[in-house]
């Protein structure tokens, strides 16, 4: 046990200490910032359970940890920035549950994850900048949930995701957001009734009503397959 209990920034705690396989526990209950705390630590396989129920940033937390392959459950519902927070996370195969409510900024959060296959659901209903949030993960074919309640920057969000079939997002058309491009996640829909359901519900039964609420129209892009 490693006593921190009285520090409240832990940005780069273990930056760069290549070679640690885990950490120890660490009495972190009063830290509101753990951003690149363990980035580039490139051997580093797992690490025990943190409290992280202050914590508010956790910018680039894991960042480029090429060997992480499973962490624990964390409490994020207090964080705003997760934005690199798993980039270049090789070796992650899946992931628990993160509530992502109070997070304005998940850009990069998983870009590069080339092992991902899955990704829960994430609650984004407060998030603005998507940007690049999936890019490059190779293998990802199922995202059990997005909001996209807030979103005005969605650039580039599933580039590389060639194999994602099943996408399930609520409240496309909320945020005064006028262009939605899901071109890139080229294979949703396909590959089987489910895969198909999870479009169908997103574009249509869990879309917002623009109309109604006397906004102006908005464009989705589709990819050739998807349509």
């Amino acid at each position: 046990m490693v006593d921190v209990s009285g520090v409240t920034d832990l940005s780069r705690f273990y930056y760069k200490c290549q070679n640690i396989l885990t950490i120890p526990a660490l009495k972190t209950a009063f830290a509101t910032t753990m951003a690149e705390m363990l980035a580039y630590c490139s051997s580093l396989r797992s690490f025990p359970y943190i409290d992280t129920s202050s914590v508010e940033d956790m910018d680039s937390m894991c960042y480029n940890c090429t060997s992480l392959v499973l962490f624990p459950q964390l409490i994020t519902s207090r964080v705003k920035n997760m934005s690199w927070m798993f980039s270049s996370c090789t070796s992650l195969i899946t992931i628990p549950a993160l509530d992502c409510h109070s997070a304005t900024n998940v850009s990069n959060m998983f870009y590069g994850c080339k092992a991902l296959t899955t990704i829960p659901y994430l609650n984004t209903k407060s998030t603005t900048n998507m940007k690049k949030m999936f890019a490059d993960c190779i293998k990802l074919e199922r995202i059990e949930g997005l909001d996209f309640d807030s979103v005005t920057d969605m650039s580039n969000i599933f580039s590389g995701c060639n194999k994602l079939k099943y996408l399930l997002i609520y409240n496309i058309g909320k945020s005064p957001l006028e262009f939605y491009n899901f071109s890139e996640a080229s294979n949703w829909g396909t590959g089987g009734e489910l895969n198909r359901s999870s479009l169908i519900e997103s574009l249509v039964e869990y879309s917002y009503d623009r109309k109604s609420n006397n906004m102006s129209t908005a464009t989705i892009r589709l990819s050739a397959d998807t349509k």
